[in-house]
């Protein structure tokens, strides 16, 4: 029995001689006829098809209702140079200045060349066929990954155009004929004992470069002393690679993550996942040193919001320079801040006992992606001790570190008396 045209306000489906189901709606810019085969769609049934069918109606009635509010397409004759400027101003007072500038300077300078070289001057004058063909040009002399990145950049722009009423396309084109390419999936890098080490010292090292005013003054600040006129040089690296390092947290959570959703006497982190749109409990049983570590850097910190610092007054980012600074001393080239999580989540899968369902609450994944990309068998792991930092051995030198930059007290060895030796 085929649905009723009330059954699905907005969308219809009709039943051909074939047996097979076409959902039919009423483009609320244009008011076209739209049809769309539900195999094609890659569903078999009509009941299989009813989430797709509800959020294409709720997508629907959303458009209706913009429609009313801005009028019939009021912006088709503007100029892409008119729209491009719009859409960098609402992508700055979305994610800041220096992100604008790179997205417009690095992920959409093929698409204006595409929009420049077949002429299209105003929004009413882009068609489908010219997202097929911008998508086409992308195919040569690009990683399946960067040509990724551009079309996700240009959809961006233009369903924010399309919202806006600059299009007469409708989410579909846009979605299918910019369509992303399908990327090999690889195991994320994962670093061994002795490349964390090397980070982690590099990274002490960046976060305790200090200018002073006279000698005098830096020879009693290596005793301990305070000193009023020495300042950093750098913005800090190391709680945020220590949390990333202990926690697997992806790195926006690291720094998103404040004071008030840290429980040190129930030993959790409290982390709102961006990406998964949900709350998740991280524990810190199995980590002492990070709890120490948190408790240190409270006492430290005082006032401040934010766990890694509040030197930040824009989007919350690691500095792109200072990240690539550090990597290259420690002989990590082109090694992402994620590899932190990557690193964190190999170790735990293959030295603790949780199983997928619980590595995914813990790390904000699904189940398939835990065991499909992070069950990497490591082998010694078991062996090493009990927590995270046995784990990836790397307990001394986190010690040696956090002494270093004062979060725990330096340990005095006692000095040999020769005489008494002799």
């Amino acid at each position: 029995m085929a649905y009723r045209k009330t059954d699905r306000p907005g969308v219809r489906l009709k039943k051909n001689r074939h047996g097979t189901y076409t959902a039919v709606w009423e483009d609320p810019n244009t008011g076209k006829t739209i049809s769309r085969s539900l195999k094609k769609e890659g569903f078999n049934t009509k009941s299989a098809a009813g989430p797709w069918l509800k959020m294409k109606s709720a997508e629907l009635a959303e458009e209706a209702r913009r429609v009313a509010l801005r009028g019939p397409l009021s912006g088709v004759g503007e100029t892409w140079q008119t729209i491009e400027a719009s859409y960098k101003d609402h992508f700055e007072a979305e994610h800041g200045e220096d992100a604008a500038q790179r997205n417009d300077r690095d992920w959409l300078k093929r698409w204006k060349a595409h929009r420049a070289g077949h002429k299209i001057r105003q929004g009413g004058d882009l068609e489908a066929k010219h997202l097929d063909l911008f998508r086409t040009s992308l195919a040569s002399g690009l990683a399946s990954s960067t040509r990724n990145r551009h079309l996700s950049a240009t959809r961006a722009m233009l369903n924010w155009a399309r919202r806006n009423g600059y299009l007469r396309l409708n989410s579909d084109q846009i979605k299918d004929n910019l369509a992303p390419y399908r990327v090999p999936r690889r195991l994320p890098r994962v670093l061994n004992s002795s490349e964390v080490k090397r980070l982690i010292a590099k990274v002490v090292r960046h976060d305790t470069v200090r200018y002073f005013a006279s000698r005098r003054d830096k020879a009693a600040y290596d005793e301990g002393i305070p000193s009023a006129t020495a300042t950093t040089r750098y913005a800090p690296l190391a709680p945020f690679v220590i949390i990333a390092l202990l926690t697997g947290m992806r790195p926006g959570e690291v720094l998103s993550l404040k004071w008030t959703d840290v429980d040190l006497e129930r030993r959790e982190l409290k982390v709102w996942g961006a990406k998964t749109a949900r709350d998740r409990r991280i524990p810190l049983h199995d980590s002492p040193l990070l709890v120490q570590f948190l408790t240190a850097l409270q006492s430290k910190s005082k006032s401040g919001e934010y766990v890694c610092g509040d030197w930040q007054t824009g989007p919350r980012e690691i500095h792109a320079r200072q990240w690539r600074r550090v990597i290259d001393a420690a002989g990590l080239k082109d090694a992402p801040a994620k590899v932190l999580r990557a690193t964190c989540i190999a170790h735990i899968a293959s030295a603790s006992d949780d199983n997928e369902y619980m590595l995914g609450a813990r790390f904000g994944h699904a189940n398939k992606v835990s065991v499909a990309y992070y069950r990497q068998p490591l082998r010694g792991v078991r062996d090493r001790g009990e927590t995270v930092e046995d784990w990836m051995g790397t307990r001394g030198i986190l010690l040696a570190a956090l002494r270093r930059l004062k979060f725990f007290p330096r340990v005095r060895r006692a000095r040999r008396d020769n005489s008494s030796a002799a």
